[in-house]
């Protein structure tokens, strides 16, 4: 790509000197992702192949995607120098396949990824251990940001006692092999503390790296790309946006991105504020909350695009009667041809609380609608629960469980498809319940289409064929498609590929949101359509309790509020055309609500047309 076709900044951040670590602050729609693209291209044109890989990763599957498309014109003949992968997927490649680092300094002998079954457990061995009377579920969630390198801020137990319980925790999964996802970071982090020849070795495989989304970075994936991207962070290029940092509840932390600016020498920091997404009064409103978010380090963002000014309605006495006028403008928009397809437009909130109303009300005025859930991998009940049958039977390295699981199949099918669910369930490999048996039958009818089995009363044909498919190396061989619809075969398939025949991290995988490809008005929360954008959105259930969320608020009382302002950011930057924000004077359980949302109250009469 050639430089001389971006603008200004754009170009100043895709040539910028190589000799030094780079910070692109950039904001929502102001052509990120093709400044990132055309600096990779360069590296690909201008590092010597000997010097080592080129590195692009992101947080999110959907994002490494969209940066794979990208990329591909510019990288034909050297896709193996280039990587596109997640940060987890990269942590992987090192403990593994690329480097080794898990047998040769961490002492695994093998290693897989842990379901949350197996997670859970250990949680519960470390509760019993040192007597916690907390919930395991909890206790896991506080681990996982332990881990990251976060506060813990589920359980309310001391940080000591969070540390001691990590320990026994870690200690349960790593002796039978396994690591969580949040693991695949610190490893490979400790390796390269712990022993110098492995911070070399890791260190000289990349000869670039390009940071996308670093506001998401949490302060174990910030040391992991600084220990890989050279002594001064010269092989470092970052991307990203504080202002749309909104997954405090993994482990993501703003600052380690501002931090890395601020403590490496010579770093470059170039700021992207033309926006191409939005028009001027939809960026005059945003940098209203920029300004809250960033204070003196607010810098404007502006748009050469004139438009109209959001539109403000929170007067509705009731969460359904907002619902009905949502649902109204809707059908107006589409049956006045301002909007052409019911896909360009996304009502949105920050919890589901009033789906349900905003659902109906769709549906009562013919209006089609996306749920962000049904385009979730795994999202059907049935497939989700009789996921582990599928996932032990793509972990290839646990021959013990595939064994037991294929042999049980065979039991089955000599029983004609009539067996006993109780003995079943006593002879199933521990990530298996009793519960999810019940589904088995119908995820075998939605997948005998893939395995070529076509008698559904054939279990164990079915599970053969599924094992043969999968091959000895645990990893699918006929290419499958992810974007093929929403059943559950195109679903499965999804999960085979994203995976490559990983259990636990098939698992991890199940319910990422993909937003795009449907036919309706989408309905999703706020965090589900994160990088995507519409001819028009509803920001609805602008309600104190809803936005700012009352749980947000409750689990961190000291950062709540501006993570929420953050998560407001995002959501009023997704429209390129026409926004809404609407919200309700309905009061809620234990005093919530009864009011319009708080960041409402202080915004400039200017900025928005008032709906009576």
């Amino acid at each position: 790509m050639d430089a001389l076709e971006l603008r200004g900044p754009q170009r100043d951040a895709a040539t910028a000197a190589d000799n030094y670590g780079l910070v692109v602050n950039a904001g929502p729609g102001t052509g990120k992702t093709r400044v990132l693209v055309a600096r990779a291209a360069r590296f690909v044109e201008s590092v010597p192949p000997d010097e080592g890989i080129i590195l692009a990763t992101t947080y999110m599957r959907r994002a490494r995607a969209e940066m794979a498309g990208r990329l591909a014109p510019f990288i034909v003949g050297q896709e193996e120098r280039v990587w596109v992968k997640t940060m987890h997927a990269t942590g992987m490649a090192l403990l593994t396949w690329k480097l080794d680092l898990a047998r040769r300094y961490l002492g695994f002998r093998r290693l897989a990824v842990a379901t949350s079954w197996q997670h859970e457990q250990a949680a519960i061995t470390a509760t019993r251990r040192h007597n916690l009377d907390v919930n395991p579920r909890l206790l896991a969630r506080d681990i996982d940001l332990a881990i990251a390198g976060a506060r813990p801020r589920y359980t309310g137990l001391p940080l000591d006692v969070i540390a001691e319980a990590r320990r026994d925790h870690d200690q349960v999964l790593h002796d039978d092999g396994l690591i969580t996802p949040s693991h695949m970071i610190s490893l490979p982090v400790a390796a390269m503390l712990d022993h110098r020849d492995a911070w070399l070795e890791a260190r000289g495989l990349f000869a670039r790296i390009l940071g996308d989304e670093a506001q998401d970075n949490s302060y174990e994936e910030s040391r992991f790309l600084a220990l890989l991207g050279g002594e001064r962070g010269e092989k470092l290029s970052l991307f990203g946006d504080v202002r749309q940092a909104i997954n405090e509840f993994r482990g993501s932390d703003p600052r380690n991105m501002q931090e890395f600016a601020r403590k490496l020498p010579g770093v470059q920091v170039v700021v992207l504020d033309e926006t191409h997404r939005m028009s001027d009064p939809f960026a005059a409103f945003s940098n209203h909350y920029s300004e809250r978010i960033l204070g003196s380090a607010h810098v404007p963002s502006f748009s050469r695009t004139a438009g109209e000014k959001p539109l403000l309605a929170t007067d509705f006495s009731t969460a359904r009667e907002e619902a009905g006028y949502v649902a109204g403008e809707v059908g107006r928009l589409l049956t006045t041809g301002r909007v052409a397809r019911a896909s360009d437009i996304a009502v949105i909130y920050r919890d589901r609380s009033n789906h349900g109303a905003l659902r109906d009300a769709l549906h009562a005025l013919s209006v089609r609608t996306t749920d962000q859930r049904e385009l979730a991998l795994g999202s059907e009940p049935a497939v989700a629960r009789a996921l582990p049958w599928l996932l032990l039977l793509t972990d290839a390295a646990n021959e013990h469980a595939l064994g037991r699981v294929t042999g049980l199949a065979q039991q089955m099918a000599a029983a004609g498809g009539r067996w006993s669910m109780r003995r079943l369930a006593r002879e199933l490999p521990p990530a298996v319940g009793r519960h999810q048996l019940s589904d088995l039958y119908t995820v075998i009818a939605h997948y005998k289409a893939l395995v070529g089995t076509d008698d559904p009363t054939d279990p164990g044909g079915f599970f053969d064929r599924v094992v043969a498919r999968v091959g000895a190396d645990g990893r699918p061989r006929a290419a499958m498609d992810a974007a093929r619809g929403r059943d559950s075969l195109a679903r499965l398939r999804a999960i085979y590929v994203a995976a490559g025949g990983d259990a636990g991290l098939v698992e991890h995988l199940v319910g990422e949101e993909e937003v795009k490809g449907s036919g309706g008005v989408l309905l999703s929360t706020i965090h589900g359509v994160k990088g995507n954008e519409f001819d028009a959105v509803f920001v609805t259930g602008l309600t104190d309790g809803f936005l700012p969320n009352r749980h947000a608020l409750r689990e961190d009382p000291a950062g709540g509020d501006l993570a929420e302002l953050r998560v407001l950011y995002v959501a009023v930057t997704r429209a390129r055309r026409i926004m809404y924000l609407t919200g309700s004077r309905e009061r809620l359980p234990y005093g919530w609500g009864g009011r319009p949302s708080r960041y409402l109250v202080a915004v400039p009469a200017h900025l928005v047309r008032r709906v009576a």
